[in-house]
């Protein structure tokens, strides 16, 4: 919505469109299938840790 407001109608589709398509390039390219969680995580951040109880 914010981009809708700075930018008009026409290119926040577009740019929506190109989001999208950029996510279906990489999906396909790498074998992957999509994941609605997934966390991209930067060169050299540590991700945090999860708790894993002990079983």
């Amino acid at each position: 919505m914010q981009l809708l407001a700075r930018v008009g109608w026409q290119k926040a589709v577009v740019a929506l469109a190109n989001k999208n398509a950029r996510i279906v390039w990489a999906l396909l390219a790498k074998g992957r299938k999509f994941d609605p969680n997934y966390v991209s995580v930067k060169p050299g951040d540590v991700p945090a840790m999860q708790a894993v109880s002990p079983a």
